[in-house]
């Protein structure tokens, strides 16, 4: 991964190219400092820099180079380090023609005097007139209005990694994940898209806080201005996913293994990014308590709602992938039992595996099942259901009020295991109708597992305590054998 001498290095180059219009050719133009940053080996920056800067420029970097402790990078650096780690080429050849760029490169890093007499006197006093000149204006037609910060990085010590994030008003999870999404690979740090990995399954480990003044089943985001920029990501006010960090499976397998501890598995459903995967799962096991291992199956939704036939072609073709992440979890991590949270779509993946599932001795054992919502032909659902009763407690929930499991249940003109219209009895099944406390969440009323208090609350007793629908607070059961949650 990145240095700090690297980021330095870059900074310094930028910030030169930013004042040099009078004084000198760049040593590397920004565009250019910014693929080196992305395309170039670890620990390789410095000598790719020296292979790409002109004959003209060369004793300049090498300048830098000469004086490289004596740079000085300030708090503010961190985000030109994030815009460096995250930005795609067309955002960053936009950004770089903006005055708000040059206002973060000016206060990322301090040059010492040494460099800039280094330069000559002449360019010196040039930068010096530079520095001390009003600001200069944007690039015609890219008002600073358009081009907000993607986040704030506060300050913190420099790591192989980058900057940690200080987050005194946080709660970190480390999340064990597997998924059989495709590598972005123009991103320093390990990303996801949403589209299959042919190769099969990714392992990795993503660090997650979730702040004090979280709420209860909510997902605290950066809200939208203009209805298009996002604001800045706050670690103190908002979830914010830190570091990913893609493993190879034995490394992951050491890092996982927790003896004598439970571990909690979080499948999520259709039109759901990476990264919103990643967000649920630290929601629901920091609401839980959940003090055992944290795990996130992530399969390659498309995260779009018009995207809903190709979401259900590919649940289908992540079943075999979920089944291979589960069999690593419980033949390889001493836990002591694993409870599963499906949702939506993703319980088709999660019934199709444990249709065929075998019980190791000795290994970890599928103990508490939740299944939220699941968007599931009724009449298969049923004929997976005969295995119910090899585990702990399996859990329903449904609502009548479900509007995207209507929608499904209108297209497929089947009923849906997730529709409590009417709800689903049947021996090793706990049937939980949650339509008089259903909300909705992201406007799809598809949500309500994670988004109102009651059904929240459930999940606790269930996750944490093993109780049985007669033991859990505000639960009844009705004649027709299935319970209710007021």
């Amino acid at each position: 991964m990145r240095t700090q001498e690297d980021l330095k290095l870059a900074a310094a180059i930028l910030w030169l190219n930013i004042h040099s219009d009078r004084a000198l050719d760049k040593v590397v133009s920004s565009i250019g400092v910014y693929r080196i940053w992305q395309n170039s080996p670890d620990d390789e920056l410095q000598k790719t820099l020296l292979g790409s800067s002109k004959k003209s420029s060369l004793k300049v970097l090498i300048l830098l180079l000469e004086h490289l402790q004596d740079l000085r990078l300030t708090p503010h650096s961190g985000e030109l380090l994030f815009r460096l780690n995250s930005m795609s080429d067309p955002q960053f050849s936009s950004y770089v023609r903006t005055h708000n760029f040059k206002q973060v490169v000016r206060d990322s890093i301090t040059l010492p005097p040494a460099v800039l007499e280094g330069l000559g006197k002449d360019a010196a006093n040039r930068y010096h007139s530079e520095i001390k000149s009003s600001r200069p204006d944007a690039e015609p037609g890219i008002p600073d209005s358009l081009v907000k910060p993607v986040i704030q990085i506060h300050p913190a010590p420099f790591t192989s990694q980058g900057f940690g994030v200080t987050a005194p008003n946080a709660t970190t999870h480390s999340i064990f994940f597997g998924t059989d999404r495709n590598r972005l690979s123009n991103h320093v740090k390990a990303q996801f898209g949403d589209e299959r990995n042919e190769v099969g399954i990714t392992y990795g480990v993503a660090e997650v806080s979730v702040p004090h003044v979280h709420k209860e089943g909510s997902i605290e985001r950066p809200a939208k201005r203009f209805r298009v920029f996002k604001t800045a990501e706050n670690p103190n006010l908002h979830i914010v996913i830190h570091k990913v960090t893609a493993r190879a499976l034995q490394d992951w397998i050491e890092s996982a293994k927790m003896t004598d501890s439970d571990g909690l598995l979080f499948i999520h459903g259709f039109n759901v990014t990476f990264d919103e995967a990643l967000w649920r799962t630290s929601q629901l096991c920091h609401d839980l308590k959940f003090s055992g291992r944290k795990f996130c199956y992530s399969w390659a939704s498309c995260g779009r709602v018009l995207s809903y036939p190709t979401d259900e072609a590919t649940i289908d073709w992540s079943a075999a992938h979920l089944r291979e992440f589960l069999r690593t979890i419980t033949s390889n991590l001493d836990l002591r039992r694993l409870h599963i949270i499906a949702h939506s779509m993703g319980n088709r993946a999660l019934l199709a595996v444990l249709e065929n599932w075998q019980k190791v001795e000795g290994k970890t054992p599928i103990s508490q099942i939740v299944l939220a919502a699941p968007d599931v032909d009724t009449g298969r659902f049923k004929q997976i259901a005969e295995v119910f009763g090899h585990y702990d407690q399996v859990t329903l929930y449904a609502s009548r009020d479900d509007r995207a499991i209507k929608v499904s249940r209108a297209v497929k003109s089947l009923p849906r295991a997730g529709d409590a219209n009417p709800p689903i009895v049947m021996t090793g099944l706990s049937t939980v109708d949650v339509t008089a406390v259903a909300g909705e969440l992201f406007g799809l009323g598809h949500s309500y597992i994670a988004a109102t208090s009651p059904v929240f609350r459930d999940l606790y007793y269930i996750i944490q305590e093993g109780l049985v629908p007669e033991k859990r607070a505000g639960v009844r059961k009705c004649d027709e054998g299935y319970y209710i949650l007021s």
